[in-house]
């Protein structure tokens, strides 16, 4: 975790294993339900959202967050995180945003694995 970084971004292979994709057996709609939940607990702002690439958009106050949510079967979606603070410095915040999100959405939906499908 650097002071200097002020974005972050989970993926698949991550090195850290708490920013690696995470699996829920749920649906796209489910998950974007909890993430609207999510939002409206956290005083975040559910700007946008595109069903046909699964990218969610969040903004708060000093940060944005694009979520892209992809659903492989019925019962299976994946969640991954972008985001980017607004400031030259981030303080480590990114990554622990990116933590309790997926913290967040394990409380509310059902969770699978990380790293099902490398």
């Amino acid at each position: 975790m650097s002071i200097f970084q002020n974005s972050v971004e989970t993926r698949e292979l991550h090195k850290k294993d708490t920013l690696r994709t995470r699996y829920y057996r749920n649906s796209f709609d489910q998950v974007k339900k909890a993430l609207d939940q999510i939002c409206s607990e956290e005083d975040m702002e559910l700007q946008n959202f595109n069903k046909s690439y699964g990218d969610i958009y969040i903004i708060a106050d000093g940060y944005e967050v694009i979520a892209q949510v992809i659903q492989l079967n019925p019962i299976e979606t994946s969640v991954d995180f972008k985001i980017n603070y607004f400031s030259v410095f981030g303080w480590g915040k990114p990554e622990k945003k990116a933590v309790h999100l997926y913290e967040r959405l394990g409380e509310i939906l059902s969770f699978k694995g990380t790293v099902l499908h490398p």
